[in-house]
Protein backbone atom coordinates (compact mmCIF):
# COMPACT_ATOMS: atom_id res chain seq x y z
CA UNK A 1 0.00 0.00 0.00
CA UNK A 2 2.98 2.49 0.65
CA UNK A 3 4.15 2.23 -2.42
CA UNK A 4 1.18 2.51 -4.17
CA UNK A 5 1.05 6.00 -2.31
CA UNK A 6 4.20 6.78 -3.00
CA UNK A 7 3.99 6.36 -6.94
CA UNK A 8 0.72 8.57 -6.71
CA UNK A 9 3.04 10.94 -5.10
CA UNK A 10 5.33 11.15 -7.74
CA UNK A 11 3.23 11.02 -10.83
CA UNK A 12 1.17 13.66 -9.03
CA UNK A 13 4.42 16.01 -7.99
CA UNK A 14 6.03 15.49 -11.58
CA UNK A 15 2.61 16.26 -13.05
CA UNK A 16 2.38 19.68 -11.27
CA UNK A 17 6.16 20.43 -12.14
CA UNK A 18 5.92 19.47 -15.88
CA UNK A 19 2.47 20.65 -16.85
CA UNK A 20 3.01 24.06 -17.04
CA UNK A 21 5.93 23.49 -19.42
CA UNK A 22 4.36 21.74 -21.96
CA UNK A 23 1.03 23.39 -21.92
CA UNK A 24 2.04 26.12 -25.01
CA UNK A 25 2.99 23.33 -26.99
CA UNK A 26 -0.36 21.72 -28.11
CA UNK A 27 -0.99 25.56 -29.65
CA UNK A 28 2.40 25.17 -31.47
CA UNK A 29 1.78 25.31 -35.45
CA UNK A 30 -0.33 27.94 -36.63
CA UNK A 31 -0.75 29.33 -33.35
CA UNK A 32 -4.27 30.44 -33.71
CA UNK A 33 -5.52 28.41 -30.03
CA UNK A 34 -1.81 29.29 -28.29
CA UNK A 35 -2.50 31.89 -25.50
CA UNK A 36 0.26 34.55 -25.19
CA UNK A 37 2.69 34.07 -22.45
CA UNK A 38 2.67 36.78 -20.41
CA UNK A 39 5.30 35.53 -18.10
CA UNK A 40 8.61 35.21 -20.53
CA UNK A 41 10.85 32.22 -20.19
CA UNK A 42 13.89 33.03 -18.70
CA UNK A 43 16.78 34.12 -21.61
CA UNK A 44 18.83 30.92 -22.10
CA UNK A 45 21.85 33.05 -22.93
CA UNK A 46 21.85 35.10 -20.24
CA UNK A 47 22.72 31.58 -17.84
CA UNK A 48 25.32 30.00 -17.54
CA UNK A 49 26.15 26.55 -15.42
CA UNK A 50 29.31 25.74 -13.80
CA UNK A 51 31.31 22.19 -14.06
CA UNK A 52 30.47 20.44 -10.78
CA UNK A 53 32.77 21.29 -7.68
CA UNK A 54 34.26 18.28 -5.40
CA UNK A 55 31.07 18.40 -3.47
CA UNK A 56 28.95 17.88 -6.81
CA UNK A 57 27.42 21.13 -6.37
CA UNK A 58 27.00 23.43 -9.53
CA UNK A 59 26.17 26.89 -9.66
CA UNK A 60 23.37 28.52 -11.77
CA UNK A 61 23.67 32.22 -12.40
CA UNK A 62 21.30 34.01 -14.48
CA UNK A 63 23.06 37.97 -15.64
CA UNK A 64 20.99 41.42 -15.71
CA UNK A 65 18.21 40.19 -17.92
CA UNK A 66 18.29 36.52 -17.16
CA UNK A 67 14.52 36.81 -15.70
CA UNK A 68 12.25 39.94 -14.87
CA UNK A 69 13.34 41.94 -11.64
CA UNK A 70 12.49 40.10 -8.87
CA UNK A 71 11.25 37.06 -10.18
CA UNK A 72 11.02 34.16 -7.90
CA UNK A 73 13.64 31.65 -9.63
CA UNK A 74 12.95 28.00 -9.73
CA UNK A 75 15.47 25.27 -10.87
CA UNK A 76 15.23 21.85 -11.08
CA UNK A 77 18.03 19.53 -12.42
CA UNK A 78 15.89 17.12 -14.82
CA UNK A 79 18.27 14.34 -14.81
CA UNK A 80 18.12 13.43 -11.39
CA UNK A 81 14.80 13.88 -11.07
CA UNK A 82 13.80 17.52 -10.30
CA UNK A 83 10.56 18.39 -8.65
CA UNK A 84 9.81 14.86 -7.74
CA UNK A 85 12.78 13.69 -6.06
CA UNK A 86 12.29 16.95 -3.74
CA UNK A 87 8.61 16.36 -3.14
CA UNK A 88 9.89 12.49 -2.16
CA UNK A 89 11.92 13.59 0.38
CA UNK A 90 9.61 14.81 2.50
CA UNK A 91 7.76 11.61 2.80
CA UNK A 92 11.37 9.41 2.48
CA UNK A 93 13.77 10.33 4.65
CA UNK A 94 16.85 8.42 2.28
CA UNK A 95 16.31 11.15 -0.50
CA UNK A 96 18.67 13.75 0.58
CA UNK A 97 19.44 15.08 -2.84
CA UNK A 98 19.04 18.97 -3.29
CA UNK A 99 18.29 19.01 -6.88
CA UNK A 100 15.88 21.75 -6.53
CA UNK A 101 16.61 25.38 -5.54
CA UNK A 102 14.45 28.64 -5.61
CA UNK A 103 16.02 32.21 -5.18
CA UNK A 104 14.87 35.72 -5.96
CA UNK A 105 16.45 37.35 -8.82
CA UNK A 106 17.75 41.24 -8.32
CA UNK A 107 16.26 44.68 -9.23
CA UNK A 108 17.94 43.86 -12.80
CA UNK A 109 16.62 40.36 -12.93
CA UNK A 110 19.94 38.39 -12.07
CA UNK A 111 20.61 35.78 -9.74
CA UNK A 112 22.69 32.42 -8.58
CA UNK A 113 21.40 29.37 -7.41
CA UNK A 114 23.35 26.08 -6.10
CA UNK A 115 21.95 22.66 -6.54
CA UNK A 116 23.36 19.09 -6.89
CA UNK A 117 24.53 18.33 -11.07
CA UNK A 118 26.76 16.11 -12.94
CA UNK A 119 28.35 16.51 -16.10
CA UNK A 120 25.75 16.57 -19.02
CA UNK A 121 22.54 16.96 -16.74
CA UNK A 122 19.87 18.72 -17.91
CA UNK A 123 18.44 21.75 -15.76
CA UNK A 124 15.24 23.01 -15.95
CA UNK A 125 14.65 27.14 -14.65
CA UNK A 126 11.79 28.86 -14.66
CA UNK A 127 10.37 32.60 -13.09
CA UNK A 128 7.71 33.27 -11.46
CA UNK A 129 5.90 36.62 -11.02
CA UNK A 130 2.55 37.18 -8.66
CA UNK A 131 1.88 33.63 -8.73
CA UNK A 132 2.11 33.09 -12.92
CA UNK A 133 4.50 30.71 -13.79
CA UNK A 134 6.77 31.12 -17.17
CA UNK A 135 7.86 27.92 -19.49
CA UNK A 136 11.04 26.22 -18.45
CA UNK A 137 14.05 26.71 -20.25
CA UNK A 138 16.85 23.88 -20.47
CA UNK A 139 20.43 24.64 -19.55
CA UNK A 140 23.21 21.95 -19.85
CA UNK A 141 25.80 21.18 -16.68
CA UNK A 142 28.85 21.27 -18.76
Amino acid sequence: MKRIIRAFLLLAAGFLFLVPAFSSVGGCGSGVNAPPASIPAPVSSLITVSPPDQDGLVLVSGAPGAVLPNASVIAANLTQGGFVQRLESLFIRSAHAQVQASVTADDQGAFDLELEGANGDEIGIRQIVDSEPSDVTIVNVP
